[in-house]
Order: C-alpha cells, then sequence, then structure tokens
C-alpha cells in the first residue's frame, strides 16, 4: 500500500489550482490569501476529506466535488467578498459543510445526493446567499445565517 499524500497549496495572487485524488483516506487541502483564486477539489473513493480556506480573498471560487461514501467537504471563508463556494457528494454517510464569515455577496450551495448524508451551512454577513439541496433519504442538514440582507434555500426529497 503506497504511502498517503497530503497536498498542501498556497495559491498565488489570481491563480487556479486544482487537485484530483482517487481512492481511500486521501485529504486535499487548500489555503489561499489572495483574491480572484480559483480552488478545486476532486475526490473519488471513501473516506476522504477535501478541504478550501479562503482568507480575505474577494471575488474567489471554490468546488469540492466528492464521489463515495464517509466523504468530508470543508469550505471556510473569512472576510472574503463576492464568493461562491459549492460543495458536491455523492453516495453515503458524506458530511458536507461551508462556511461564509463575515463577508458579502457570496453564495454557499451544498448539494448531496444519496442517503445518510449531512451537512452544516453557516452564512454570518450581509447580503449572502446559502442552499443546501439533498435528494436521497434519512439526510439530516443544519442552516444558520447571522446579518443582513440574507437568503437561504433549502430543499430535501427521497430519490423516485
Amino acid at each position: 500500500m503506497p504511502p498517503e499524500f497530503h497536498p498542501i497549496v498556497h495559491l498565488q495572487q489570481e491563480s487556479v489550482f486544482e487537485i484530483t485524488q482517487i481512492g481511500q483516506h486521501n485529504e486535499g487541502h487548500i489555503l489561499s490569501q489572495n483574491d480572484n483564486t480559483q480552488a478545486d477539489i476532486s475526490q473519488s473513493g471513501s473516506s476522504n476529506v477535501g478541504y478550501i480556506e479562503l482568507l480575505y480573498g474577494a471575488n474567489s471560487l471554490s468546488r469540492v466535488s466528492q464521489t463515495g461514501t464517509g466523504n468530508r467537504s470543508e469550505v471556510y471563508t473569512y472576510l472574503a467578498n463576492n464568493g461562491q463556494i459549492t460543495s458536491t457528494q455523492q453516495g453515503q454517510g458524506n458530511f458536507g459543510s461551508a462556511s461564509l464569515t463575515d463577508g458579502a455577496y457570496s453564495r454557499a450551495t451544498i448539494f448531496q445526493e444519496g442517503e445518510f448524508n449531512s451537512s452544516v451551512t453557516v452564512a454570518q454577513g450581509s447580503f449572502n446567499q446559502a442552499g443546501v439541496i439533498q435528494t436521497g433519504n434519512h439526510n439530516a442538514l443544519q442552516l444558520g445565517q447571522f446579518g443582513i440582507g440574507n437568503t437561504a434555500t433549502v430543499s430535501q426529497g427521497p430519490l423516485h
């Protein structure tokens, strides 16, 4: 069995970066303090962790895509205006979280397809949009907003 690989990347201004991992027990981390950053993590397998943290970066795009079981997705932004967070998970027993802290005019969306998935979304700031869409059975979600002018969208439903 090959050793685990833990990529940790510090991005430059106006950069695009992508991490792709296939297998089990992988960790993908992208950390940035710059504007105009595009950060993508794609993982296929089980028990993987995808983590994106954007501090002070405006106009940034963060996407985590995971397929499999028991995966964890975490995206955190702090003082990052006009940003977009998208977390997509397909499978069972996955956990997704998105946090917009003290930013404005940003959007966080978690999409989960499958069963026994859970998510936590927090939007703190002004005029942010938060959404959680879950298709399948036995899913759970929490969504909290603090500030002014925020909007929330939640959708849960069984697979047909």
